[in-house]
């Protein structure tokens, strides 16, 4: 995997930790770029008043201690990319987002500042109904063009992204760790999959563990890479509805998918509702609205359906978007149990359904 740093100096000002992100920036802009802070001496570094004391002497150490081209030599050995606010491919959506990152690590091909971005984010622990939305959307996604942002995080996250991949369109996963430490450890193959048709993103460095307060400091990022961001499943209190309120924040357009009202994984995106968030009563509705939004018609890539056996299309027709058990499926399909087996292995293999618990199956 091919790494690309066009400006060692910014990744070197990047890896300041002493430096909180506003005064990076702050530098950056006052001494037009990192390679003057580098190359600045301490007189020059006070001039710019933007650093305290204890700063200003870590600042001189810095720059005696750590040279920019032996940290863009580590990034390259472990096939990771960086790209920082000084450069034209720094992702515009998130440049105009207030308190975006300075520099960001990432793996695969960053996502072209052209292209058109929704996110898909909801519940970890959803619902089979919820995790076949989430799919279904994300592959709608993917045949109208769109790249999907999520955080290829367990359930509504990863289902998205799976189906926009499936659709054969490209996705983002914002991660809250390095970029080289797959969470959850199970998306290994997601991750893969990802790096081959879009890309893995980060503001936190290389080897970063993925702990609890980077989830919601990398939301802001979700939401501000999209043009759209669309919540599935959530509960009240969740991350999913911090990027929500991320969302609307940056001026992003929110866009909900209605859930039970007895339902706690619906109760957080019924209150998006009741709060003015748009709905999606449909995947026709749902085009319409992105089509307003772009000012144009949006065409859908024509859709590979697999073909069915006799025996996988009865068996079809009884499956539901929720979990069913093997034993009435069996019943109701009418199939020997030996070709219940055999259809219920080649549906599973075809990505039409999925068993969520032992023997229990859902349409995907």
């Amino acid at each position: 995997m091919k790494s690309e740093i066009k400006n060692p100096y910014a990744l070197w000002l990047n890896q300041a930790r002493f430096l909180s992100t506003p005064v990076k920036k702050a530098l950056a802009e006052g001494l037009h770029g990192a390679a003057n802070i580098y190359r600045a001496n301490p007189m020059e570094l006070a001039s710019a008043n933007l650093l305290s004391e204890e700063e200003l002497d870590n600042l001189i150490l810095y720059q005696k201690d750590c040279r920019p081209e032996d940290l863009a030599d580590e990034l390259r050995k472990k096939a990771i990319s960086f790209v920082s606010v000084e450069e034209d491919t720094y992702p515009t959506r998130l440049r105009e987002v207030i308190d975006h990152p300075y520099g960001l690590y990432y793996r695969g091909q960053l996502m072209s500042n052209r292209s058109r971005a929704a996110s898909i984010v909801g519940a970890r622990k959803c619902s089979a109904y919820g995790y076949s939305t989430a799919r279904e959307i994300g592959y709608l996604m993917g045949r109208t063009g769109f790249t999907v942002v999520s955080g290829m995080a367990r359930g509504i996250d990863s289902a998205g992204q799976e189906g926009c991949l499936e659709a054969g369109g490209q996705t983002v996963a914002v991660l809250g760790s390095g970029v080289d430490v797959i969470y959850p450890p199970e998306n290994k193959s997601l991750y893969e999959r990802i790096l081959e048709k879009g890309c893995v993103i980060s503001e936190f460095e290389p080897g970063a563990a993925p702990v609890g307060k980077h989830f919601p400091q990398r939301n802001r990022i979700i939401s501000g890479l999209s043009d759209h961001v669309i919540v599935v499943e959530a509960r009240v209190r969740s991350g999913s509805l911090i990027t929500a309120q991320m969302a609307c924040q940056q001026n992003r357009n929110l866009l909900v998918v209605p859930g039970r009202i007895n339902d706690p994984m619906s109760q957080g995106t019924n209150h998006l509702i009741e709060m003015g968030a748009a709905i999606i009563p449909s995947e026709e509705r749902l085009i319409e609205k992105l089509s307003e939004e772009a000012g144009m018609p949006l065409n859908l890539s024509p859709v590979k359906k697999p073909s069915l056996t006799i025996r996988e299309k009865c068996l079809y027709q009884c499956m539901d978007y929720y979990a069913r058990s093997g034993e009435d499926l069996l019943n109701e399909s009418g199939l020997s149990f030996r070709d219940f087996l055999e259809a219920i292995h080649l549906l599973s293999e075809k990505g039409l359904i999925r068993e969520i618990s032992r023997q229990h199956y859902v349409k995907i």
